[in-house]
């Protein structure tokens, strides 16, 4: 977070999720300048707050634990929570292997995050799996 002013600027990868972490932590308000980057409106304490701001946003970033390891690369757990195996996935599509390996998670908050870097290159006319 770089700050000038009663201002700090934020290189994010979830631009919606992460400024409400930061309102939710004390700043004043956010402004989406960018696809990945908020412009965050924190008040006369600047430097003291943008310090805070960095704790919380860090903490935040922690490693997700690595749930499948291929010839591709890895994948990351996307969401905590209780990883099951594919076979006690409760959709007989998935659990079957028709669809490919895979796991299930039994989330335990609401914060998703991409599990590896990628491309959409494709969605379905249906928009769904």
């Amino acid at each position: 977070m770089n700050c000038k002013g009663s201002k700090a600027h934020h290189e994010c990868q979830d631009r919606d999720g992460e400024s409400q972490t930061l309102l939710s932590a004390g700043a004043k308000g956010v402004m989406h300048t960018g696809r990945q980057s908020v412009q965050v409106v924190i008040g006369l304490q600047v430097e003291q707050t943008a310090a805070a701001l960095n704790r919380l946003l860090s903490e935040r970033r922690e490693e997700a634990p690595v749930i499948i390891r291929c010839a591709a690369g890895i994948v990351r757990q996307p969401v905590k929570g209780r990883v099951i195996p594919r076979s006690a996935i409760p959709d007989e599509t998935f659990a079957s292997g028709i669809m490919g390996e895979g796991v299930g998670i039994e989330p335990a908050e609401g914060l998703v995050t991409a599990p590896f870097d990628g491309e959409i290159i494709s969605v379905a006319a249906t928009r769904h799996a």
